[in-house]
């Protein structure tokens, strides 16, 4: 989780060749359906990612549970690298909001374990720091948790944003948390867990009020500032 001075690795780069800070992403990769070999050959990225030295197994970056394959250029199936997706607000796009507004931007960015502790963050206990992510959706190494209707509290405007949890434990998602902790959490409305879009990726907004999910999620997320 570290780099070095207590800093956490970022949850992905901001897709600027250049940048200093992408390499301390835990992944530069975006996930798609084509023959990039990106997709499934994970020393294009996850072996060069600041994470490789600590694990060095490439198995878990992903569910077994996923079956989602991509096409290589000669016409060769593979299972795609990953399903792990890193909470965005752990250091967001290489350091910033990507052009995200409000309640994004209005919502803290953590740099070091140390301002997960305090009030401006849910503490390290109950941060999320990475979950699986379904097959139809996942691209960037972050996950963005919709923060619509945390603060000021308003449910009704609950809503997923291009981000949806995985599904892949009978309807539940994996989590892991920024203490080494890690869950499984069974998902209790049926609009988190729609069916898997296997023609493409599925539309950009999701609005679901009074989802108590996304409840759940939001308040293990992160904090206003």
């Amino acid at each position: 989780m570290l780099t070095t001075s207590d800093f956490i690795v970022l949850a992905s780069d901001d897709g600027t060749a250049g940048n200093p800070k992408n390499q301390y992403a835990w992944t530069t990769s975006k996930l798609d359906y084509t023959s990039n070999p990106a997709n499934y050959d994970p020393a294009i990225d996850i072996m060069k990612g600041p994470l490789w030295p600590y694990y060095k197994n490439e198995k878990i970056y992903r569910c077994p549970a996923d079956h989602s394959l991509v096409k290589d250029a000669s016409g060769i199936s593979h299972p795609r690298v990953r399903t792990i997706s890193m909470n965005f607000f752990l250091g967001g796009f290489a350091g910033g909001y990507g052009g995200w507004g409000a309640p994004v931007s209005s919502m803290n960015l953590y740099f070091k374990t140390t301002d997960l502790s305090g009030g401006l963050a849910p503490g390290a206990v109950k941060t999320f720091l990475f979950l699986d992510e379904r097959e139809d959706v996942i691209n960037w190494g972050n996950f963005m948790t919709d923060m619509t209707g945390y603060s000021p509290n308003n449910p009704a405007a609950f809503q997923f944003n291009q981000d949806l949890p995985g599904m892949y434990h009978n309807r539940a998602c994996g989590f892991s948390f920024c203490d080494g902790h890690a869950e499984i959490k069974k998902w209790l409305d049926g609009r988190t867990t729609p069916p898997i879009n296997s023609s493409g990726y599925p539309p950009m907004v999701w609005p679901v009020p009074r989802d108590v999910d996304v409840a759940w999620l939001q308040d293990r997320t992160v904090r206003p500032k």
